[in-house]
């Protein structure tokens, strides 16, 4: 069976689906047909509809809503967050199966609403989180799983970009009202830290606006009321703690930070979609060594990539890879394609599924909400009679 596909929003996003679709394509995993592309701008619906021509085969019919289109099974929905809550519900109501970019929603409330409406429609929602599917994550997760550095305690994730000042991608980034660039970017990282550490149970955190105007490369100036600096502790129920830091306001130096430490060593995990070999050290007695690619393999020996992974990067094991951007970043979206229509059409959760998504949602909202919901300040251990860490009872 071949699913009916729609893509709804034909921008950048949408464009990068398009060109994900085409790598499935290539190799033969492609179990969709496109046959409606849907943008409320004509011209920007007709270039989508060339391009699909281009690397399918057929050009889709356009259109400017998707209530306008009949019979589809499936839709990847590409449009700005703001606009998730009203073109997922629509689909989900006429009984479409929906693929939804993260942020599944810019509120928590919104987000229920699609989840709650997914499971009484019987449709699937599902969110497109790619960063888990890096080749390099992969990996990681396994090492992670197989305990090769022992029972993890700590993660910590520190991104700090140099793109303060400026617009980053898009001026509605910086919007609060559409959910601001900590939800946009910080969801892949909510969504890695349970990825590797399993549900997180409560967080501490602090935020502010560092850049009030950013400055667009057309030139002009962009008011900014959406955080841009987040901070956070994460607590999980598996008694593991997190380090959350994401400046989207640096000047200077940029910097990216990943690892988990565990009883037995610590595991380094580069920037996501390039490819960078893991660092994997192990305590040995009273030293720490890194192993090297050979010694990895035997300590995790039922380790590959799922089918569609290993077709896409042709591989069933990788240790890295050095790609061009572009093509890594099609592979990835094609992967979580191709969970999303197996999903479909075997009747199964998809890896991701809406309520997933709508944690990755909560979790940033929280941390960026934290400081006016639980924050203690100095002041009241300082004047406190009853704070101190060792005191006597």
């Amino acid at each position: 069976m071949t699913l009916a596909l729609g893509l709804v929003g034909c921008g950048n996003m949408g464009t990068r689906h398009l060109k994900a679709l085409g790598r499935l394509k290539d190799c033969d995993l492609l179990k969709a047909d496109l046959v409606a592309v849907v943008d409320s701008i004509e011209a920007t619906a007709n270039q989508a509809a060339d391009l699909a021509y281009a690397l399918l085969g057929r050009r889709p019919a356009t259109y400017d809503d998707l209530s306008k289109v009949q019979e589809l099974d499936a839709v990847i929905v590409t449009t700005p967050p703001q606009q998730h809550h009203e073109v997922v519900s629509l689909a989900l109501s006429r009984g479409i199966h929906v693929l939804a970019e993260k942020p599944l929603s810019v509120s928590v409330r919104e987000g229920r609403e699609m989840v709650a409406l997914a499971t009484q429609t019987r449709r699937i929602l599902a969110v497109a989180e790619n960063y888990r599917r890096d080749p390099m994550n992969r990996l990681a997760k396994a090492l992670v799983d197989n305990q090769v550095i022992g029972q993890p305690f700590l993660m910590v994730q520190h991104s700090f970009s140099a793109s303060g000042e400026w617009v980053i991608i898009s001026p509605w980034r910086h919007r609060k009202d559409v959910g601001g660039i900590a939800l946009d970017m910080g969801v892949h990282y909510a969504d890695l830290f349970e990825y590797f550490c399993g549900p997180v149970d409560y967080i501490m955190g602090a935020s502010q606006v560092v850049d009030g105007i950013r400055i667009g490369n057309d030139g002009q100036q962009y008011m900014a009321d959406a955080e841009d600096l987040v901070l956070g502790v994460l607590g999980f129920k598996s008694g593991t703690l997190g380090s959350f830091a994401m400046s989207l306001a640096g000047r200077g130096e940029s910097a990216f930070y990943r690892a988990i430490y565990g009883t037995r060593g610590s595991l380094n995990v580069g920037p996501d979609r390039t490819g960078r070999a893991l660092v994997v050290t192990i305590r040995e007695g009273k030293a720490d060594r890194q192993l090297a690619e050979s010694d990895v393999w035997p300590l995790i020996p039922h380790f590959q990539l799922d089918p569609v992974s290993a077709r896409l990067f042709e591989a069933e094991r990788i240790f890295s890879y050095a790609l061009d951007w572009p093509l890594v970043d099609a592979n990835l979206i094609a992967i979580e394609q191709a969970d999303f229509f197996d999903a479909v059409l075997t009747d199964r959760s998809p890896e991701v599924d809406g309520l997933q998504g709508l944690r990755s949602v909560a979790l940033i909202n929280a941390l960026v909400q934290a400081k006016r919901t639980s924050i203690v300040h100095i002041d009241t251990f300082l004047g406190g009679a009853d704070t101190s860490l060792a005191r006597e009872d």
